[in-house]
């Protein structure tokens, strides 16, 4: 037989026969005979045809997982296809903060060129704002009321 027959065949089989069929969990997106899972949602992997939730500190594209990478220290997928990437953040490694699907410094550090993973305190006398790469020189005739540092791993 033909394998993109078979594959057409496993397709038509899977939206006739639902993934929440007998043998296959809700986790499952693609059932074949009611027994054997081909693809899992996102999250999950695929282990003797059976859907599997991916370690801590990876994620699942339905196939596979893959570690979450620096910033992240857990991640997320955009649209959940097979071939993509671990590319959101959900959480950030520690000293960083998350906006909106990425990890970067908090306003008072900054980033260097040599690694943006990295947050530097700004020098007394200076500030900045989330994410920044510089620290500005506070005006003439202003100053920084209060700096306060809280390092979060030792709370």
């Amino acid at each position: 037989m033909n394998p993109r027959f078979s594959i057409v065949l496993i397709l038509i089989w899977s939206l006739v026969f639902p993934k929440s069929a007998l043998g296959c969990g809700s986790d499952c997106v693609v059932c074949f005979e009611l027994l054997f899972c081909f693809i899992c949602n996102p999250g999950f992997y695929l282990t003797n045809h059976a859907c599997v939730p991916c370690p801590n500190g990876q994620v699942g594209n339905g196939l596979i997982c893959s570690p979450c990478t620096p910033p992240c220290a857990t991640c997320g997928m955009t649209n959940g296809s097979p071939d993509e990437l671990p590319t959101s953040c959900i959480t950030c490694l520690p000293g960083l903060v998350l906006v909106g699907a990425s990890c970067r410094c908090p306003a008072g550090q900054y980033s260097t060129p040599q690694s943006s993973n990295d947050c530097v305190d700004c020098p007394l006398g200076s500030f900045s704002q989330q994410n920044a790469t510089t620290c500005t020189t506070c005006p003439e005739g202003s100053f920084i009321w209060m700096q306060l540092k809280i390092d979060a791993k030792k709370t």
